[in-house]
């Protein structure tokens, strides 16, 4: 499976897994590919992260105007009991 990863990896990802620097405790013991794996998880993690953290902001963004829009309180409780704005009743009200 590992060496799936690095074989689906598109050049930008490759890039980014090759500026990864690891700290040495990390690294202690490992052979080369390992070294070179951990690096390209490292950096499809931070990929990962970032993409969430730029949904998350839209998410919370679209769910304030949606809040606005149903002027009523039921109406904004309506929408979060459907299920239809793809998050949970308590993280749409955080």
């Amino acid at each position: 499976m590992s060496i799936e990863v690095i074989r689906s990896a598109t050049d930008e990802q490759m890039a980014l897994a090759r500026h990864v620097v690891l700290p040495a405790d990390a690294i202690d013991k490992l052979t080369g590919a390992e070294i070179d794996l951990l690096k390209m998880r490292v950096a499809l993690c931070q990929e990962a992260a970032a993409t969430a953290g730029q949904a998350l902001a839209a998410t919370a963004e679209h769910l304030y105007e949606i809040k606005k829009l149903a002027k009523k309180g039921r109406q904004w409780k309506a929408l979060l009991r459907d299920g239809l704005l793809g998050v949970s009743e308590n993280n749409a009200e955080r």
